[in-house]
């Protein structure tokens, strides 16, 4: 990939991008949204995958970023088929080519009341930013709409637009997954970053995602102790409570150690459910009845009525 850079293109179906070194032609079939620095088109490689998500960009240092980030992970993550210069009505520009990633974005995925569900989806995301972090990089801008949900409930990191390298300053980031916009660490690339912003994406998967941004929202001081307590609130997340308030309070920086806490939360027995004031009345009633009966049988037995 070279350092020109173009003008803006916004690729039509149909179109077919001329790939300048390898002389590939790509077809592009549709567009998929826009990507942190760039456009994202579902497009056919002539000898690849039946389908493969394109990327073309202005900011050629910027792409290259997101390319040398997916250089370095393996595993689960999308693959790196091509990357070069292209050229499309005249018009040239970077772009890179990975695999296609079917399925839809977090936000438009529910859990309902499935408390194992989510667990496997928490577990299954600790995952992916495992291989990331494993290989030196920050994702950065982890949010539900980077967070893919498979056909099959496979879990898939998108976008790596805002991937860092680990002790630079996180390039992207979104603020209500930013810690240091809760004002509970810095905007340093690491792990403790990530799994900050993880624990926010499962309070949002747990169904208090307006309590999170009403609770960002307001001026308060204490609406960082406020984001921490609201792990609480949820029964699908009472297993891993206490996991999540420590990766909110940035007490486990190794995704390692965060992804073995969560497994043996998630083994535990479920905590037993503390009765609220309603739900007492039917122990007390028993305890009344009983006195009652008791001082009924003392009085016949006193009368003769036995």
């Amino acid at each position: 990939m070279s350092d020109a850079t173009s003008g803006t293109i916004r690729l039509r179906a149909g179109d077919r991008v001329a790939s300048k070194w390898s002389g590939q032609s790509i077809l592009v079939e549709r567009f998929l949204g826009e990507g942190a620095n760039g456009s994202v088109y579902l497009a056919r490689l002539p000898d690849g995958p039946s389908h493969c998500a394109l990327k073309i960009g202005n900011d050629v240092y910027a792409l290259q970023s997101e390319i040398n980030a997916l250089k370095s992970v393996g595993g689960d993550a999308p693959r790196l088929l091509l990357a070069d210069d292209g050229t499309c009505r005249g018009v040239s520009f970077p772009f890179y080519v990975m695999s296609f990633v079917p399925g839809k974005p977090l936000g438009e995925t529910t859990f309902g009341a499935d408390a194992g569900a989510l667990t496997t989806f928490g577990a299954d995301l600790l995952g992916q930013l495992r291989e990331l972090h494993a290989a030196g990089w920050a994702f950065g801008d982890v949010k539900p709409d980077n967070v893919m949900i498979g056909r099959q409930g496979e879990v898939r990191l998108v976008d790596y637009g805002g991937a860092t390298r680990f002790g630079s300053s996180v390039k992207q980031f979104t603020e209500l997954y930013d810690r240091g916009y809760w004002k509970l660490g810095g905007r340093r690339a690491e792990a403790a970053y990530d799994l900050f912003a993880f624990a926010v994406v499962m309070l949002e998967a747990a169904g208090l995602g307006r309590r999170v941004r009403a609770i960002a929202g307001t001026s308060r001081r204490d609406k960082a102790k406020e984001l921490v307590a609201l792990v609480d609130e949820s029964p699908l997340l009472a297993a891993e409570a206490n996991v999540l308030k420590r990766l909110l309070r940035g007490e486990c920086g190794d995704t390692e150690q965060a992804l073995g806490a969560w497994a043996a939360a998630a083994a535990k027995p479920p905590p037993r459910h503390a009765p609220a004031a309603g739900e007492r009345w039917p122990a007390y009633w028993f305890a009344g009845a009983a006195a009652a009966f008791a001082g009924a049988v003392w009085w016949m037995s006193g009368n003769g009525l036995s």
